[in-house]
């Protein structure tokens, strides 16, 4: 019976000490991504507009969806989530 709950308690554990190093790395391959795929049409003043169609995180994981689509870049959802997480952490700043 020890041993039944002990294994879900330090797997639970071993998730909250290491998602900070996973978002970290996260946030690495949506900066990668976004150089490499979006700098050249949304720079950071794109991010500040005063009209801008972005406010909330949900909206920015749509939004880089839709650009990953048009541009056929075949993103799976962690991609867009990690450039979404790198714009979010950059310029949006959503909680």
């Amino acid at each position: 019976m020890r041993h039944t709950l002990l294994m879900p308690a330090l797997a639970l554990a071993a998730t909250a000490f290491l998602a900070p190093a996973a978002h970290a790395a996260d946030i690495a391959l949506g900066q990668k991504l976004y150089s490499e795929n979006c700098v050249s049409c949304h720079g950071a003043e794109k991010f500040s507009a005063p009209d801008r169609k972005v406010h909330n995180l949900d909206s920015l994981k749509t939004f880089v969806q839709g650009c990953a689509t048009n541009l056929s870049l075949s993103w799976f959802e962690d991609e867009v989530d990690a450039v979404a997480a790198y714009i979010n952490q950059e310029f949006y700043k959503f909680k």
